[in-house]
């Protein structure tokens, strides 16, 4: 407790009083100075019991709009103060943001209770000047008694914390077919489709209607573009299955397929946070898992997972893995039936396709599929598989994605075009088109399988470079759009 320079005047005036009845030798004024002690004394009392009630009546909770801003982004702190009854003195609350935010106005960080009041609010809009973890501190509560002779501060509530990102200087594309669905932080609604969302509508396009909402299956059914709408049902589980094999550093510095993948990834990290669904992370590298962290939810289940993705970097190759056997397993029991009763067939290409479980102990080995494959059981049915990798395996990706969509399962494919990711010469503008046009068949095969979407990511400048070659192609031709079809479009 702080005696104010209002009590030390009362204290003055009972001392002169004192001093004054000592020189007349006179019993008044020290009459007058016993009764100015007694009073002081009192209150003082009395002030320390409203304060013990007060202080336990109080409630202080401080919220912030955004747990996650990118640098540089505003976001507003607020504060509520409420009393379970009206507080018979003086409240001040003074809020104490991090150094590491921009400068607030002192009278946006406090607010007051005067007697006889019971809530108060302010409300504090500032930014993060240094990306990492912000510390809004409890803040300061200051009770006085309504003659103001005395003050108490006592913290009061829990402190806020706010995590500040850089922001990417990556261009980051998230589409299909060369349409974009998701490029700004945090907003990937189009993607959510899966576990926890169930079909409540499906009807036909309207104009006016968001593009990002047509289901393609269902406009490729129907010959005619319908929009579906979801509703969440339950909490979302969802199981983010990251490549950073060595494959995956290829591209410029800070502009290589593994940071875009990581931004993804982040993506769903910060969505997950954002309404309490359960999230699990295995990484891979080239010689397994890297990363193998199950489904849950929480604080520090969401920052572990962050810092894990932040921390990714391309493993480097053991040399010891076996030369890429990209035919299909059902490829080879078709050519086998085929050649069946030939007597070439019986002596020099029944070892190459009538062992089928070679197939399987050989994809075993690719680290892609033998991470889904161990995690196939807890990642069926109830969760959403998201895999997050290149295009330059297909044939191991096309069977990690049937294994995981087994029972069905729900997975999100998110492809990092290697095509999007190389510097072109001019002479080579029309080859890379060609291999994207590839690229682009390639998804759509996996987006018809079922319970499967698929997208392409990547940086949008290289992309628009890449489309520009179809476009002039069209234009030369008397069209005015671009060859390559909507996502999922029948063919």
């Amino acid at each position: 407790m702080r005696f104010t320079s209002r009590y030390w005047a009362g204290i003055a005036l009972a001392g002169v009083l004192t001093v004054t009845s000592l020189l007349l030798k006179r019993p008044e004024p020290l009459i007058g100075a016993s009764g100015i002690g007694a009073w002081l004394f009192a209150q003082q009392y009395r002030f320390l019991r409203q304060t013990r009630q007060t202080v336990d009546s109080l409630s202080v909770t401080q919220t912030s709009s955004r747990d996650r801003v990118v640098k540089g982004d505003q976001f507003t702190v607020t504060v509520d103060v409420s009393a379970d009854h009206d507080v018979p003195i003086n409240v001040a609350v003074t809020c104490n943001p991090s150094v590491s935010v921009s400068t607030i106005d002192a009278p946006a960080r406090r607010c007051q209770l005067e007697p006889g009041e019971q809530a108060a609010t302010t409300r504090m809009t500032t930014a993060g000047t240094v990306a990492g973890e912000v510390s809004f501190a409890p803040p300061d509560v200051t009770l006085s008694d309504p003659s103001r002779f005395f003050e108490v501060t006592v913290p009061i509530g829990e402190p806020l914390t706010v995590q500040i990102e850089n922001r990417s200087d990556r261009e980051l594309h998230v589409g299909a077919g060369g349409q974009r669905l998701a490029a700004e932080y945090g907003e990937h609604d189009t993607l959510q489709q899966g576990a926890g969302l169930e079909p409540a509508e499906i009807r036909e396009y309207s104009p006016g209607d968001e593009i990002r909402r047509i289901d393609w299956k269902a406009t490729a059914r129907y010959n005619y573009p319908h929009i579906r709408k979801y509703e969440r049902k339950t909490q979302r589980r969802t199981a983010l299955v990251v490549d950073h094999r060595a494959k995956m550093g290829f591209g410029p510095s800070d502009k290589r397929m593994l940071d875009h993948a990581v931004d993804v990834a982040l993506l769903f990290l910060t969505d997950a946070r954002r309404n309490g669904d359960t999230v699990g992370l295995y990484a891979v590298g080239d010689d397994g898992l890297t990363v193998e962290t199950d489904p849950s939810s929480g604080e520090e289940q969401y920052n572990r997972l962050r810092r894990s993705l932040e921390e990714l970097h391309p493993t480097s190759k053991s040399g010891s893995g076996t030369p890429a056997f990209t035919a299909h397993q059902g490829h080879a029991r078709r050519l086998a039936d085929r050649l069946r009763g030939s007597v070439s067939f019986d002596w020099t290409l029944r070892p190459y396709v009538s062992e089928h479980d070679a197939y399987v102990r050989r994809i075993e080995s690719r680290p892609l599929f033998s991470a889904v494959r161990a995690h196939a059981t807890p990642l069926r049915e109830s969760t959403w598989t998201v895999i997050i990798t290149d295009d330059s395996d297909r044939a191991e990706l096309h069977d990690t994605v049937k294994l995981a969509q087994q029972h069905d399962g729900h997975v999100a494919v998110f492809l990092t075009p290697r095509v999007l990711f190389e510097e072109h010469a001019a002479d080579e503008r029309e080859s890379a088109y060609r291999r994207y046009r590839e690229f682009e068949e390639f998804r759509r095969d996996l987006m018809e399988l079922d319970g499967v979407t698929a997208f392409e990511v990547g940086p949008e400048n290289k992309l628009e470079d890449v489309l520009s070659v179809g476009r002039a192609a069209n234009e030369g031709d008397g069209q005015t759009t671009a060859p390559t079809q909507p996502p999922g479009g029948g063919r």
